[in-house]
């Protein structure tokens, strides 16, 4: 992945609809399936200014008995009449409640509402808004969305900061100075298991753009060896179930407060066990008394972002300390232990991004990249043409709806930015969808409960198990691959070990156990840059990065699922059969496609024509000896020259050499002569690459790979 991509700078959202049709093309979103019941809020005003009637509209989308509905608040400040009723839902028949709302004082109010019921093939099923009753004291009271709401406060802080500026056009703020909240301080520091340890992502830049003209960035002149002053402290959080746990890798900046503007010093990022430590020198400037230090944390690191981008510029996250004056040379100052109060929302939701890039990076063995989170949002999607995860207001509660979007941000990253083309739009877990959507949807999914691993996903509103799926209309023995629920389950009992139905007598069932394939080969060797648009074009890669037992059970996995695949052929180890060295080979030809020819365009496609035909091209070798003999020379000579490129030293000796390549000559010949159209004409490019190697010595080849600019 490029660099611009690891942390790509924000859209300007502000150039409004100019640049909105000029995108449309290339615009695709990725949403959340449908509840089962959808739940649409509007309002009318009430007899007195203070009052208000929210009128919802509630929709069955699937058959659901015994629904309820559920107005709550935790404001005082709202009356709410007839708060809880029982409801009778046909689907596809919209029904209007309403219900009266009375504000007892000025201010903005949340409040719920929520439908439980019940439904064939869901644990629980209903849907769930949340809304805001605002209210001025004066005007008649509004009903808003949450990020209505926040918008709504970022204008009001925005205005405050002009009036400021223009008052005193010297004075060094920006909108960090009002929406920026104050860290807690923790009597006693909270139990926790400090066995765990997770990956680190480095900090995030010191400085945001918006606080650009307002504070001055001095990492380059902090000299830490001089007059030392050491930082430290640890940071905290509180999760969904209000246990307090350690805020991770998050951004701590250094800074010295100052009458003409603050100074960034450094930045570094919380461990897994929240701790952070820096070093900074005492130098103050001239006629100073000693820094004047407090810490700065943000929901940021170079890998994932948390933000409010209700109004432009985009608000990164953040909390602050008090300032600690004064410092003489060679002091420690210790934060302490410090929580995220205000806006702790946006912790959770950090939390979620860091939980699953790590499961990402060390268990899927692929840094997936960078991914912003916006909160509050309308919709929990995701937009290709923003670059973005957002979140809707109320929806931060479900980490399965967090990590399902993440599940598409990192999909996108994987594929360079491509996106499959027919999809997007609704969809739930009982519809036949085209295989493309099936499978960014069912994707989304998959990496959710890969990252959450209890077989379930949970949403705000309903719960269906993934583990045991099977839809309930319109379902046939074969329609899986267009069924998003069947593509997440199919995927998943390829990953986990535990076994479902009964393989007694030949039955229907996920084998699963011991031979499962790793987070890796699905991740990064086969998912990464393979820019898949259904499973069906996915499974052929992955395919070939499994052993005969992985493939034999994640076939079985997947026509359990509904989804029926080739059986797992696999052109490398086909050729190899009864080559003692065949495992050492196959793993020096995996390091060639990775550190060699994913590095270059003609080596992606390259990549992209050999699991385009592995199927059909190992039938091959499965019927004609000679050619099977060949494919093991040229594989077994591959994986030499694998080695070879690997050692720097070595400038002596040509990859392949004339002998060699007459016979991958013959090989494509052969091939074309029994082969596919389409075959015949892809392997005219494996041809031409024949040309442009041969003769070419090491030194050439390793050049031509670690050239600079190449994607790693």
């Amino acid at each position: 992945m490029s660099s611009s991509r690891l942390y790509p700078a924000r859209r300007w959202r502000e150039l409004g609809a100019i640049l909105v049709l000029m995108s449309v093309c290339g615009l695709a979103v990725a949403s959340q399936p449908t509840p089962p019941v959808t739940i649409e809020v509007s309002a009318a005003d009430g007899k007195k200014p203070n009052e208000v009637i929210a009128r919802v509209t509630l929709t069955a989308n699937i058959e659901v008995s015994n629904a309820t509905l559920v107005i709550h608040s935790q404001a005082r400040e709202l009356k709410i009449g007839e708060a809880r009723r029982s409801l009778r839902l046909a689907p596809g028949k919209p029904v209007v409640v309403e219900i009266p709302i009375a504000v007892g004082a000025a201010g903005v109010h949340q409040f719920d509402i929520e439908v439980k019921a019940n439904a064939k093939g869901f644990e629980s099923a209903g849907g769930f808004e949340r809304r805001y009753v605002s209210w001025d004291g004066k005007q008649p009271a509004r009903i808003l969305t949450g990020k209505e709401a926040r918008r709504e406060y970022r204008l009001e802080i925005d205005r405050k900061l002009q009036e400021m500026q223009r008052s005193n056009p010297d004075a060094r703020v920006s909108i960090d100075n009002f929406l920026r909240q104050r860290l807690q301080e923790l009597r006693e520091t909270p139990k926790y298991d400090e066995k765990t340890q997770q990956a680190l992502a480095p900090p995030a830049a010191g400085i945001e753009p918006y606080e650009a003209d307002v504070v001055v960035d001095k990492t380059a002149d902090v000299i830490r060896e001089l007059d030392p002053i050491t930082v430290t402290g640890r940071l905290w959080f509180t999760d969904r179930a209000g246990s307090t746990r350690p805020l991770i890798n998050a951004t701590v900046d250094i800074r010295d407060s100052d009458t003409f503007g603050d100074e960034q010093l450094t930045s570094v990022v919380t461990g897994w066990d929240g701790r952070f430590t820096a070093v900074v020198n005492n130098d103050d400037g001239w006629f100073q008394n000693g820094r004047d230090i407090y810490i700065r944390v943000r929901a940021s690191n170079s890998r994932f972002r948390v933000q409010d981008c209700a109004a432009w510029p985009d608000w990164t996250y953040a909390w602050d300390s008090e300032v600690h004056d004064d410092l003489s040379d060679g002091t420690v100052v210790n934060f302490g232990d410090r929580i995220t109060s205000t806006n702790n929302e946006a912790s959770i939701l950090f939390q979620d991004l860091n939980q699953g890039w790590n499961f990402l990076t060390t268990s899927g063995g692929q840094d997936p990249g960078f991914i912003d989170l916006c909160w509050p949002e309308d919709a929990s999607q995701y937009s290709t043409f923003w670059e973005e995860v957002d979140i809707e207001d109320g929806d931060e509660v479900a980490r399965d709806i967090v990590l399902h979007e993440y599940g598409h941000g990192t999909m996108h990253n994987a594929y360079d930015g491509y996106w499959p083309d027919d999809t997007g739009g609704d969809h739930g877990f009982n519809d036949i969808l085209h295989p493309n959507m099936a499978f960014t949807e069912g994707w989304g999914t998959f990496i959710a409960l890969s990252i959450n691993d209890d077989g379930v996903y949970n949403s705000t509103s309903f719960s269906r198990a993934i583990e045991s799926f099977n839809h309930s209309s319109g379902h046939s023995n074969s329609d899986g691959q267009k069924n998003e629920g069947h593509v997440a389950a199919g995927m998943h009992d390829v990953r986990d070990r535990g076994a479902d139905g009964s393989c007694a007598g030949g039955g229907n069932c996920d084998p699963s156990g011991a031979n499962s394939a790793t987070m890796s080969q699905i991740w990064r060797d086969s998912f990464w840059l393979s820019k898949a648009d259904n499973i069906g074009e996915y499974w052929p890669r992955l395919c070939a990065e499994l052993d005969a037992a992985q493939g034999t059970a994640a076939v079985n996995g997947l026509a359990f699922n509904a989804i029926d695949v080739n059986t797992c052929k696999c052109t490398v180890r086909q050729a190899l059969v009864g080559n003692p060295n065949a495992e050492a080979e196959i793993r020096d030809l995996h390091t060639m496609r990775d550190r060699g020819l994913r590095n270059t365009d003609f080596g992606r496609r390259v990549i992209d024509l050999y699991y385009r035909h592995n199927a059909e091209v190992t039938g091959m070798l499965l019927k004609d000896a000679e050619m099977r003999r060949m494919a093991a020379t040229l594989f077994s000579r591959a994986a030499e020259g694998s080695r070879v490129l690997l050692k720097e030293g070595e400038r002596d000796g040509v990859l392949l050499d004339e002998k060699t390549a007459r016979m991958a000559r013959d090989f494509i010949a052969r091939a074309q002569k029994s082969g596919s159209p389409q075959l015949r004409q892809d392997f005219n490019e494996v041809a031409r690459l024949i040309d442009q190697l041969e003769g070419r010595s090491y030194e050439e080849i390793r050049g031509k790979f670690a050239a600079p600019g190449r994607k790693k």
